[in-house]
C-alpha cells in the first residue's frame, strides 16, 4: 500500500478521526436502499466537476451519512487539494478550498472573536472561508440549536454557499426534510428550498442491513 502522501494527510485531518481511513467499501448493506445509496455517492463524486451541486444524506443516527461524507470528501478533496500550488497551504489547514463544520459546533465559530480562532485570520476572513471554500461538508445540521437566531446563521450559511456562490456542498442530518422544515421555524422551509432551487439532492441513508 502506498505511503499517505502529504496531500492525502492534509485532506483527512479535516475529517473526524473515526473516518480518515474509509472508503466507500466500508458502507455495509445489501439491501435495493443500501444500493441506491452507494450509487448516489458514486455519481456525486464522478459528476462533482460537471454538477457542483449539492447532496444532503438524511435518516437515523449511526446509519453511515458521516461516513459516506467523508468519502465523498476524501475523494473530491484529494482533486482539489492536488490544483493548490503551495504546498505550505497542506500544513497550515486554512486552505480556501475545503471545510468541514459540525452542526454543533457553528455557535462556538460564530460567537468566537477573531483572535480566539487559533490564526491569523479576520472574523470576516473566516465567514469567507466558510461560505467560499470549494466544497463543504456540513456534518450534522440539525445539532446546530434553533434558539438565539442560529437557525438564521445557519441560513445565511447555505444561502450564500448554493444561491450566492453556487457551490457544492454535502450535507447530513438525521431529520427529514419535512421535518428539519418544521424544526427551524422560518427558515426551515426557505433552507430546504434553497437546496431543491439549487438543483440539490435528497438521499435518504437507512440502518445497515448487516
Amino acid at each position: 500500500m502506498n505511503s499517505i502522501t502529504i496531500r492525502d494527510s492534509y485532506v483527512r485531518e479535516f475529517i473526524p478521526a473515526a473516518f480518515r481511513g474509509v472508503s466507500l467499501a466500508d458502507y455495509k448493506g445489501s439491501s435495493d436502499t443500501a444500493n441506491a445509496v452507494r450509487q448516489a455517492v458514486r455519481d456525486y463524486i464522478d459528476n462533482f466537476f460537471t454538477n457542483r451541486n449539492t447532496i444532503v444524506l438524511y435518516g437515523p443516527s449511526s446509519a453511515g451519512k458521516t461516513l459516506l461524507a467523508s468519502v465523498m470528501f476524501l475523494s473530491i478533496g484529494s482533486v482539489l487539494a492536488d490544483r493548490r500550488e503551495e504546498m505550505a497551504v497542506y500544513s497550515a489547514q486554512t486552505a480556501d478550498n475545503l471545510v468541514w463544520l459540525r452542526g454543533d459546533e457553528l455557535p462556538g465559530i460564530w460567537k468566537k472573536k477573531a483572535d480566539d480562532h487559533g490564526d491569523a485570520r479576520s472574523a470576516a476572513e473566516l465567514a469567507y472561508h466558510m461560505t467560499t471554500a470549494g466544497l463543504a461538508v456540513l456534518d450534522d445540521i440539525d445539532k446546530c440549536p434553533c434558539q438565539e437566531n442560529w437557525g438564521a446563521q445557519l441560513f445565511g450559511l447555505i444561502d450564500a454557499r448554493l444561491c450566492d456562490h453556487r457551490l457544492p456542498t454535502v450535507i447530513t442530518m438525521n431529520h427529514t426534510p419535512a421535518e428539519f422544515a418544521k424544526r427551524y421555524v422560518g427558515v426551515g422551509p426557505q433552507i430546504i428550498e434553497r437546496i431543491r432551487r439549487t438543483g440539490g439532492v435528497f438521499v435518504r441513508v437507512d440502518k445497515q442491513d448487516y
